[in-house]
């Protein structure tokens, strides 16, 4: 998961709920904890990709869809992917890490993995870069 760029507070609060899920008389030592990492988190939670695409959109008046929005940020060097051929799971690069924040995530289907969460210090990034 480190190798994803997924913040290990993100890491810490996956792995406490996975143990209060096998040992449920843990819950409240678990949930306490939790509130812990979560009330120690001074990073913004950011914007997903679509998000951004629209907020990109309304500052430019014209139409950038998110699949443009990855590819922006893949030529830019914010991100890449974190398994080349295997799925669709991107990380941040090293310079992508001042611009977002890899945070895990579970979707209803129950795949777990790496969501990007990008600040709004990206913003005039990606409007220089679709201006340019």
């Amino acid at each position: 998961m480190l190798e994803a760029g997924i913040d290990k507070r993100a890491i810490a609060s996956w792995k406490l709920k996975e143990l209060a899920k096998q040992i449920p008389a843990l819950e409240g030592v678990i949930s306490s904890a939790l509130e812990i990492i979560t009330s120690n988190s001074n990073s913004p939670s950011g914007m997903i990709v679509s998000q951004l695409a629209k907020e990109l959109s309304s500052k430019m008046g014209t139409k950038v869809t998110p699949a443009k929005v990855n590819q922006a940020l893949h030529d830019l060097e914010l991100q890449d992917w974190a398994k080349p051929g295997v799925n669709r799971e991107r990380k941040l690069t090293t310079k992508g890490q001042k611009y977002g924040v890899a945070l895990l995530t579970t979707s209803a289907d129950g795949w777990q993995g790496a969501q990007l969460r990008w600040y709004d210090s990206v913003i005039p990034v990606l409007c220089q870069f679709f201006e340019g």
